[in-house]
């Protein structure tokens, strides 16, 4: 997760500079909240709060003080002064330009499994189940990472297994299996084909509309246009269904 999290702070710290650079103010605010709550906060304190890295920690909240000082000035000013960080005041803090050095490597690691946790995030939410367990094959970096795993994802188990039972997951290059009862599983995949059928016919209906040539010169370019994006986007949950229902081939109760 260190090594995640530093490759984050990188990209987050490059793109809010160029887009400060740009004038494009709002747009690096919005780089600088996702990667505060939805990577800094939401996965690497979870991951490291029982094993924190200080040295990490510090050096993530540093440059995210200076990179939140031009949006919040008194609120982030308040904060290094709390935390004691330096005798300087915030504003007078050189602006990060030392970027990170993290292991690609390792980083890329951690996104597999943040892939492995969210799917089992989602299944278990979707189906109504309460940790389960996570069978996997012979693998020496998921070994490494069961209680990790097991704790993000709430999982009663996470072990090795010889054959893998149960739903296997898709979002992940890793063997692993989510030990659901099969009544749970055909349950969702029936849930799943009923959702499937009802986006077909969406997709179905919108393609009649932008193959109508009296819809596209008649109706506002505007109107045309969110068609367009609206076709896009039941396309991509059709897919994501369909990727959920390849799920099931699988499904083995051994």
């Amino acid at each position: 997760a260190d090594h995640w999290i530093l490759s984050k702070l990188q990209l987050a710290t490059k793109n809010i500079d160029q887009l400060l650079t740009d004038y494009r103010v709002g747009e690096a605010y919005n780089v600088l909240y996702h990667f505060t709550w939805d990577e800094f906060a939401d996965w690497y304190l979870e991951a490291t709060k029982s094993q924190p890295n200080n040295s990490v920690l510090a050096r993530v909240l540093t440059d995210s003080l200076k990179l939140a000082h031009p949006f919040a000035p008194f609120v982030s000013e308040t904060i290094w002064q709390t935390l004691g960080r330096s005798e300087d005041n915030l504003i007078e803090s050189s602006w990060p330009t030392k970027l990170a050095r993290f292991d690609a490597k390792k980083a890329e690691g951690f996104v597999e499994i943040m892939n492995i946790v969210s799917e089992i995030r989602y299944i278990s939410t979707a189906v109504g189940i309460k940790k389960p367990s996570l069978y996997f094959t012979k693998n020496g970096f998921l070994s490494e990472n069961t209680e990790l795993i097991t704790k993000l994802a709430g999982l009663g188990h996470c072990k090795e297994v010889e054959a893998g039972r149960g739903m296997h997951l898709t979002q992940t290059k890793l063997n692993c299996w989510l030990d659901i009862d099969l009544e749970s599983a055909r349950g969702y995949q029936n849930k799943l084909a009923d959702q499937k059928k009802a986006k077909l016919a969406s997709i179905e209906r919108l393609n009649a509309r932008l193959s109508s040539d009296s819809y596209i010169s008649k109706a506002p370019k505007n109107i045309v246009e969110q068609t367009k994006n609206q076709l896009k986007e039941e396309q991509a949950q059709l897919a994501k269904i369909e990727d959920e229902l390849k799920s099931f081939t699988s499904y083995s109760v051994n």
